[in-house]
């Protein structure tokens, strides 16, 4: 009796030791530990030429923390004109971009996980010339149009940032951090000014440009010369016209008056009133433009004014 209650226990106990080993935690199944990746930042940068870049990794489900290790690869360069990498640890390390670069390179910095190689990720790094600017002639300007012009850039690590190195623009315009060179021109004449253009790399680097603009302003002048008589007691409009100068205008009498039934427009030139008596009235008027240094222009005109007799007696006329 007592041997087969031995028995039965060791069975009991086997069974145990059994169920141990097979039911996990939660009364499933062990389950495989979940696959190691790596994570590396930033994933893409442009470089300028002989400037360094930053870059961390992790390896993600590595229970050991063991890291990763680090190498370059690149197509189109060789050794060191690919770059340099510097200063590895299992987390970060440094990128040092060649120099000098002619063109845009491309290149990879690898990070593989050493608790397991055949899991890897890389940055793609750009690396770019110097930046220069290309254009030497910006487009010229003209009185009272619009004006808006970008220098053209080349290299360099974007956002770009243009300011003002020497010299000054023409009156009316300005230079936004962007480059784009706007304004409304209002002085003839050439402004020689030089550019700045530093782009985001870590330093900058810096290119600059010798620039003129000339803006062209045609010379003010009042196109009438003589003013066609009105008739007493009708309507009379005269127009008096401008060329040149930059619009708006502003007219006002230089010199003599205007008849008394006469207003002047100071904005148009026109000078419109009925008239009540005939007669001659002699005057000068004045135009100015809206220059920032304004132009005026003078001519000295005269208008006459006929009975209503007297302008049917000359339609009657034959020519």
């Amino acid at each position: 009796m007592r041997s087969k209650n031995r028995v039965t226990l060791v069975g009991i106990l086997a069974a145990v030791a059994l169920a141990a080993n097979t039911i996990g935690c939660g009364g499933g199944s062990a389950s495989a530990p979940p696959p190691i990746f790596v994570n590396i930042s930033p994933s893409a940068q442009t470089v300028d030429e002989n400037r360094s870049a930053s870059l961390t990794a992790i390896a993600v489900n590595d229970p050991a923390q063991k890291g990763v290790t680090w190498s370059l690869a690149a197509s189109g360069c060789a050794a060191a004109a690919c770059g340099a990498l510097s200063n590895q640890t299992v987390t970060s390390v440094t990128y040092t971009a060649p120099n000098p670069v002619t063109a845009g390179l491309s290149v990879s910095v690898v990070a593989t996980s050493v608790a397991d190689n055949t899991k890897s990720e890389a940055a793609s790094l750009t690396v770019v010339p110097p930046p220069s600017i290309s254009t030497t002639s910006p487009p010229a300007g003209v009185g009272g149009s619009a004006y808006t012009a970008m220098p053209q850039e080349s290299g360099g690590v974007p956002p770009f940032s243009w300011s003002v190195a020497s010299g000054s623009l023409p009156t009316g315009f300005t230079l936004g951090t962007d480059g784009t060179i706007e304004g409304a021109p209002c002085t003839a004449g050439t402004s020689n000014f030089a550019v700045r253009l530093a782009d985001s790399g870590n330093p900058p680097l810096t290119a600059s440009a010798n620039l003129s603009i000339t803006v062209t302003v045609l010379p003010l002048s009042i196109g009438t010369t003589s003013l066609p008589s009105g008739v007493a007691d009708t309507i009379c409009i005269q127009a008096v016209q401008v060329a040149g100068g930059i619009s708006p205008y502003t007219w006002t009498v230089a010199s003599g008056s205007l008849p008394s039934w006469a207003t002047l427009n100071s904005s148009t030139g026109r000078i419109t009133g009925i008239p009540g008596t005939s007669g001659t009235t002699n005057f000068t008027l004045q135009v100015a433009d809206s220059e920032c240094s304004a132009l005026t222009s003078t001519q000295a005109l005269s208008l006459t004014v006929v009975s209503d007799t007297t302008a049917s007696e000359q339609q009657a006329i034959p020519s």
